[in-house]
Order: C-alpha cells, then structure tokens, then sequence
C-alpha cells in the first residue's frame, strides 16, 4: 500500500493544485470586476425637442365682466296691431320681435279692389255731371 510520505506527496500535491486553482480563479475574477467595473458607461441624450411659441409682453389693463346666457322674455306690454281696411296683404315690412316706432309702416294691403272702387266712383261722378 502507500506509506505515510507519499500519502503526503499526493495530498500536498492535491494542496497545491487545489490553491493554485482557486488563486487562479480569483485572479480571474478580480480582472474581471476591474475591467467591467472601469469602463465608462455611456449615457444617452435624449434629443431636444423644439416647438413654436408666441410671446407676449405682459401689461395691465381693466377687464370689463361680459356674461352670455340664454333665456326668454316676457314683454310688460303686448300690442295687438290691426288694419282700419280688410284685404289681403301684399308685404310685411318687420318680422316677429322687430322694435316698431311710431306711424312706421308694418305692412300694405293689397289695394286692387279700393282703387277699381274709387275709379267706379270717379267714373259715375264724371257720367252725371255731364
């Protein structure tokens, strides 16, 4: 079998490879942290974005309020208008809702049949004074 000395030839010899593997490794990875660890990281830009603007310089001014609603009203005083002469009316001047003045003419009737009246008239006037 083996004497005592080889058995610890092997085993220092085991010792040593098993060490110089192990400094080995961490010589690796001490390397490889340096190196990872010394490069410089690149960080993006991002690109400038560019948009049009107005400017205006700033002054003081006095803002009159302006409400805008919506509503009905009710009138205080409601006007029937109506005509003196019957007939059909031939124009209507103003529409619903139009402000009307005094002696403004709002609409005219047709006056075919009062003037073939006032010529019959005219006609049997003139017949007996001859």
């Amino acid at each position: 079998m083996f004497s005592l000395s080889a058995w610890k030839n092997i085993t220092n010899t085991r010792n040593n490879s098993f060490t110089r593997g192990v400094i080995f490794l961490s010589l690796i990875l001490c390397f490889s942290l340096i190196s990872v660890s010394c490069t410089k990281k690149e960080k993006k830009v991002a690109k400038e974005r560019v948009a049009n603007v107005r400017v205006w310089q700033v002054s003081t001014q006095s803002i009159r309020p302006l409400i805008e609603s919506v509503g009905t009203l009710q009138a205080n005083d409601e006007v029937v208008v109506s005509s003196e002469l019957d007939g059909i009316l031939r124009k209507i001047d103003v529409d619903e809702g139009t402000a009307v003045f005094k002696k403004m003419v709002l609409a005219e009737v047709n006056d075919t049949d009062y003037r073939l009246d006032v010529e019959r008239s005219e006609a049997r006037s003139h017949v007996s004074g001859l």
